[in-house]
Order: C-alpha cells, then sequence, then structure tokens
C-alpha cells in the first residue's frame, strides 16, 4: 500500500468517525442529521477511491461517482438547515437533490458501457463543476448574508466556522476533479474533505454556550468504530474479491452491522439527551420551589421570635413548638435544594453512626412484621462524604426495600471497607428481582410501583457518582436484593 492508499484510509477513518460522532452528539441542531449523512457520504467518496487503486474493479470508480454527485446537495443542505431556512427552501432542495441524482446515474452506467465509462472520464467532471459550484456559491452568499445580521453571537460564530469549512472542503475537496479536467494543481481532496468536516463539525456539534458539548468519549468510541467498519470492509473485498456473491454478501453484511451499531448508538443517544432533559427540568424546578419556600419560611421565624418576646402564658409552648418545626423546615428546604442539584459538602463522616441513625429513624416508620438488623464494620472508620446526602441516599434504600417486603421480613444495613472504598449495603429478603427489572432501577423515571415516580434509586445513583462512588444491585428472583453504595475511602 502506497502513501497515497494509507492517506485515503486515515481520512476514511476520520471522516467515519466525524459521521458518528454526529449521531452521538447531544446537540440540538437540525443540521445534525445531514452534517452526519454529508459525512458518511465523503467516507463512501474516500473509501471508494482506495478500494478503485487497491482492486482495480470498475465498480469502484461507478460507486465514486454516484457518491461525489450525492455530497453536492447534501452540503447545501447542512448550510441551510443551520441557518434554519431548510424548509423554506425546501423546493430548492428537491430540486437539487433529483439533479444531482441526474447526474449520479452515469455512474452506475460506466460498469457495463464503455462509452458511458469515456464519458464520465472526460465530460462528467465538467457537468458536475456546473452544478456543484453554483450550488457552493448560493451556500456562501447565505452565510454573508446571516453574518451581515446574526441573531447572536453563537450565530455569528457558526457562520463563520461554516464559511471556513465551505472554503476548505469546497475548494481543496475538488481538486481531483479540477486534475481531471486538465488543471495542475495538488493531491489534496481527501485532506481538504477531512478538513472541511472537522470545522464543520465544530460549527454545528459543540452546542451553544451553557450546553454541554460532544464528549470525550463519543470521539473515542467514534474513531474505535470507524476503524473498526474500515477494518472489516477491507478485510471482506481482500479475503473475497474472487467471488462476487460471497463480496456481495460480506459487503451486505458489514453494512448491515455498521448500521445496526449506529442505530443503536442514535436511540441510546437520543434517550439519554431526552433524560438529561427532563432531569434538568426537575431540578429547576425544584430550585424553584426551595426558592419559593424560603421567603414565607423567613417570616414565619421572624413572627414567632416576635411572640416568644411576648407573655404568652400557656400558648408559649405551641410557640416554641412552631419554632422547632418552622426550623425543622427549614433544614428540610435546605437538604432538598442541594439534593436537587446533588452537588455534596463533604467533610469527615463516620459511615458506621450515618447506618445507625438512619436505621433508627426508620424503624419508627416500618411496616409490620419488617424488622431492622445492623451489621456494621467496626474498623469502617471514616469517609469524606456529605452526611445529609449519604443519609438520604440510605433512607431511600430502606424505604425501597420495606415497600418490596409487603409480607415482612428482614432489612440489613450492613458497611465494609473493600480495598479504597467505603461499602453500605442495605439487603432484604423481599420478592427480589429479574434481570431486566435490575438493569434498570437505577434509570431516571423507572419504577414498577403503581404510584411511584422513579426518583428515589436514581437519585442514590447520583449520590453515588457525586461522592466518585457508584450504586449497584444484585438481585435474583425469590431471594431478595442487595442495594450497594460505594464511596471512595
Amino acid at each position: 500500500m502506497d502513501g497515497r492508499s494509507v492517506l485515503l484510509g486515515v481520512c476514511a477513518i476520520a471522516l467515519l468517525a466525524l459521521a458518528l460522532v454526529g449521531l452521538r452528539s447531544p446537540s440540538r441542531n437540525p443540521a445534525r442529521l445531514p452534517l452526519s449523512l454529508l459525512f458518511a457520504d465523503l467516507f463512501g467518496i474516500n473509501f471508494a477511491v482506495l478500494a478503485k487503486r487497491l482492486f482495480e474493479s470498475p465498480g469502484w470508480a461507478a460507486l465514486e461517482v454516484a457518491l461525489t454527485a450525492a455530497a453536492g446537495p447534501l452540503t447545501l443542505h447542512v448550510v441551510l438547515a443551520a441557518l434554519g431556512l431548510a424548509r423554506r427552501r425546501r423546493g430548492l432542495l428537491v430540486a437539487l437533490y433529483a439533479a444531482f441524482a441526474l447526474l449520479a446515474l452515469p455512474g452506475p452506467a460506466s460498469v457495463a458501457s464503455r462509452e458511458a465509462a469515456t464519458w464520465v472520464e472526460t465530460r462528467w467532471p465538467l457537468f458536475f463543476l456546473a452544478l456543484w459550484l453554483p450550488t457552493l456559491g448560493y451556500g456562501v452568499v447565505l452565510l454573508v448574508a446571516r453574518l451581515r445580521r446574526p441573531a447572536s453571537a453563537d450565530d455569528a460564530m457558526r457562520a463563520r466556522l461554516l464559511l471556513g469549512g465551505l472554503a476548505l472542503g469546497g475548494t481543496l475537496a475538488m481538486m481531483d476533479l479540477w486534475r481531471d479536467v486538465g488543471v495542475p494543481v495538488p493531491y489534496l481532496s481527501p485532506v481538504g474533505m477531512v478538513a472541511g468536516a472537522a470545522v464543520g463539525a465544530y460549527a454545528l456539534l459543540r452546542g451553544p454556550r451553557g450546553e454541554r458539548g460532544v464528549a470525550a468519549a463519543s470521539v473515542v468510541y467514534a474513531v474505535a468504530g470507524a476503524v473498526a467498519a474500515l477494518a472489516a470492509y477491507l478485510g471482506v473485498f481482500v479475503l473475497l474479491r474472487g467471488s462476487f456473491a460471497l463480496l456481495a454478501f460480506g459487503a451486505l453484511f458489514v453494512t448491515l452491522v455498521v448500521a445496526l451499531a449506529t442505530r443503536e448508538l442514535s436511540v441510546a443517544v437520543t434517550e439519554r439527551r431526552e433524560r438529561l432533559e427532563r432531569l434538568a427540568v426537575l431540578g429547576r424546578f425544584s430550585a424553584q420551589m426551595a426558592h419559593d419556600l424560603k421567603n414565607p419560611l423567613a417570616a414565619l421565624a421572624g413572627a414567632v421570635q416576635v411572640l416568644e418576646g411576648m407573655e404568652l402564658g400557656e400558648a408559649a409552648e405551641f410557640v416554641t413548638l412552631a419554632r422547632e418545626q418552622a426550623e425543622r423546615v427549614r433544614v428540610i428546604v435546605e437538604r432538598y435544594d442541594r439534593i436537587g442539584r446533588v452537588e455534596p459538602v463533604k467533610m469527615p463522616v463516620r459511615i458506621n453512626e450515618i447506618a445507625q441513625s438512619v436505621a433508627r429513624a426508620q424503624a419508627l416508620a416500618r411496616p409490620a412484621g419488617v424488622e431492622i438488623a445492623l451489621d456494621l464494620d467496626p474498623n469502617a472508620g471514616l469517609v469524606d462524604a456529605d452526611r445529609d446526602l449519604v443519609a438520604s441516599a440510605l433512607e431511600n434504600l430502606v424505604k425501597n426495600a420495606f415497600d418490596a417486603m409487603t409480607s415482612g421480613g428482614t432489612v440489613t444495613l450492613r458497611t465494609d471497607r473493600e480495598g479504597g472504598h467505603l461499602v453500605v449495603t442495605v439487603a432484604d429478603t423481599g420478592p427480589g428481582m429479574d434481570d431486566a427489572t435490575a438493569g434498570q432501577v437505577f434509570e431516571d423515571f423507572f419504577t414498577t410501583k403503581k404510584t411511584g415516580g422513579g426518583f428515589g434509586l436514581a437519585f442514590v445513583r447520583r449520590v453515588a457518582v457525586a461522592h466518585g462512588g457508584e450504586a449497584t444491585v444484585e438481585t435474583q428472583v425469590g431471594e431478595g436484593a442487595r442495594f450497594s453504595l460505594r464511596l471512595p475511602a
């Protein structure tokens, strides 16, 4: 494999990785899907050129022609979607897709006809440039117009980046076509595609200020997936090139695997994004509720202080009770305000003392027939943690165990030191869960209770993660459940 083939392979990996990153991106930009399709199309172009060099089959040249034609309308689709004009310019997009589709037809025809192949080699680049240059120019005009009247600083930055991406991708990526029509330019098409795609990805996938952008893990997974996909395709074509039937079957199989994997990634990202949005709404609601309660609570506390300075006789006992309850409500409001944000205020605490405190408090609320037991490691020692958050998490676990044991049983709070972690386990003797249920219990809004909201165990997981630990469950049907909170010691 020569240097140009290596370059094509590396660029193909980069473009496929960008396509996968686009599908995993949490950005809600409407250009995300056409952008990912454009990157996938550019990957196909590079792969077709690479395969044409390695396997010397006319079919690859035909595929290159068809995919190159598709890049034209996809590019303008991305620009229109990024500017919010895709719906208003729908007729133009349909016309462009139809025109470039007609331009793609000579590619497949070149496999069966020598005359068509000759026309593709000599005339097709000119026809493509005649369609591509006005399309590119129209996109540039739209972006320049947006720069003159941007909706925001983010909008202006996005337009500038897209202009840069078009300048790189729209000129350098066409070097092959210019060479085909006799213009002496260097071979920079793959590099131009990657450079333009990278700038476009940054413009559209980074998200506005204050919104989470693409995670580093998404990039790593995308690159790994792209490398695996390219290796699989090349392996199929090398091993099966002697049999067209087997080659077609192998290529189809790899394509289906890649498509299914991409679909699963996209579905997972969509579900995660929706879950995060629901949590964000819930967090804002909790914070607002805590804020709204603080003012009347402060007024109540002030009024009680005034009453305590008066001669109230027998009523003094009720004033004292009102003051104590107002203080209790204040502590609860502050606790749930912090719980909604899950921002631990860490200090050295004894995990055994927290477990004992929770057991004493919950013993007063236990259902009939349910017992609470303690199995505490005397060497558990101290842990840097937020006492209130950890206690609230354990209370949720104990209450969840109470709800599970409708026929009575025992709830055991156990502490252990395991390596660099302190582990608090809440075990019950209830009916247990199947694997499908156990795999979802820590998900936000998941519940098996008719009146449940799905907040308790999700909150336990969030507390564990906020402390740098994890929450786990071990269960089998008919053998109870063991929920563990692992905290760094």
